[in-house]
């Protein structure tokens, strides 16, 4: 489900549980059976642990962490300092890498070069927990300004509680691309509270 279906969702289980309750009949949502919603929600007397990004009681809560694949290429918040993921696009294998946008003012850059004799479109894929801030995702230009494709929210969320972006544009071969990875900013975080993600991308 997408975004606002997520809220949707959310909303129609409070208004069961309400409903339950007013009848007599309280259900018991389980410790660790449901995925975070958008802003971290969860039901009622569950808190989201920014671990898993589960729904778990209070008392099993950890605070958000990028992890072990987390910030892994660091310093890469500028063009010039871009993550260099070689050849990709036109046929050669799909590249995946993992990163972390863990405040709201963070970017990462990856430098990527297509093949020669590609000319076709490169297609860039982010997948991110729905619970904490969105990423958004650009392919731009070597000259680190000039945006090619921006991402928009393409599938629903998978099992994992993720949210999928996706962004092509044209490109042409032994050409240098960057691929900029950033959060969506304020009024998607919580109020400042979940300025952060965990992402997964891939380059096709």
């Amino acid at each position: 489900m997408r975004r606002a279906d997520a809220v949707a969702a959310a909303l129609i289980l409070t208004l069961a549980v309400t409903a339950g309750a007013a009848t007599g009949c309280s259900p018991e949502v389980g410790s660790g059976t449901y995925h975070c919603g958008p802003d971290r929600s969860c039901p009622d007397d569950l808190r989201c642990d920014e671990v898993s990004t589960l729904c778990v009681f209070p008392e099993l809560v950890e605070s958000f962490d990028c992890g072990e694949n987390g910030n892994v290429h660091e310093d890469d918040d500028a063009p010039a300092r871009a993550f260099d993921v070689g050849v990709a696009g036109c046929g050669q294998a799909t590249v995946q890498q993992s990163g972390c946008i863990d405040n709201a003012g963070d970017v990462d850059y990856l430098r990527l070069t297509t093949p020669v004799g590609c000319d076709g479109t490169l297609s860039v894929t982010a997948r991110a927990p729905v619970a904490f801030m969105p990423v958004t995702v650009e392919i731009v230009a070597d000259d680190g300004t000039t945006v090619l494709g921006d991402g928009t929210v393409c599938e629903d969320l998978d099992d994992q509680g993720r949210e999928w972006t996706c962004a092509t544009a044209p490109v042409t071969g032994a050409t240098g691309y960057l691929v900029r990875v950033r959060g969506a900013g304020v009024g998607q975080d919580c109020d400042g509270a979940c300025a952060y993600n965990r992402y997964t991308l891939a380059i096709d």
